[in-house]
């Protein structure tokens, strides 16, 4: 009898030790699984709206620029309404803007505006993608096709998104675009970011 007391002793004490040994493993694997998807799901925070607001935007941050004939891009130091090198086929701008919160979310706004040089030249295709803080990719592009007969000699085009929340305390976004002129030459601006000014 008391060898048999022993092992069920033994069984249990046994059971108990396995039973602890799992529960701390599942302890482990829960946490780890807890971290995961919170880490993942930051990348989904942010998404494009294009609902009105009723606050008034504060733009961020600007960068204008110029694109020549081969291409190239060249930053300029202020508005480029009036700039023009013999080179250069389109000048432009972004703008990151603030648009203020809404219905616990807070948006952000990217514009761009770009204009030929020479005037006997015009767009017949512009697109505007933006990758936010927090996204492992961009927001799908607004693109636009303007027919010929328009002549579009200046455009614009904007791109809105939200994070729920308040949103990442410094904000910023990576903007690219690309345009067709004369419906035969095409043009693209590599990635550039736009961030908001650290006080």
């Amino acid at each position: 009898m008391l060898k048999f007391k022993k092992k069920i002793f033994t069984i249990l004490a046994s059971l108990c030790l396995i039973f602890a040994l799992s529960s701390s493993s599942l302890s482990v694997q829960a946490s780890a699984n807890f971290d995961t998807p919170a880490q993942e799901s930051i990348a989904e925070f942010v998404e494009e709206n294009t609902a009105p607001l009723d606050n008034s935007r504060t733009p961020l941050d600007t960068i204008y620029f110029s694109i020549s004939e081969d291409g190239e891009f060249h930053p300029q130091t202020g508005d480029s309404s009036t700039y023009a090198a013999v080179e250069d086929v389109i000048i432009g701008s972004y703008t990151f803007y603030d648009d203020g919160s809404k219905n616990g979310k807070h948006y952000y706004e990217v514009q761009m505006r770009a204009s030929t040089i020479d005037k006997r030249d015009y767009f017949t295709f512009s697109s505007l993608s933006c990758k936010p803080e927090n996204n492992s990719k961009y927001l799908s592009a607004s693109k636009a096709t303007y027919p010929s007969y328009l002549k579009k000699t200046s455009i614009s085009d904007a791109k809105q998104y939200y994070y729920d929340g308040s949103g990442p305390s410094s904000p910023y976004v990576w903007v690219k675009s690309s345009y067709t002129i004369n419906g035969t030459t095409d043009y693209s601006i590599p990635a550039k970011k736009l961030t908001k000014p650290i006080k």
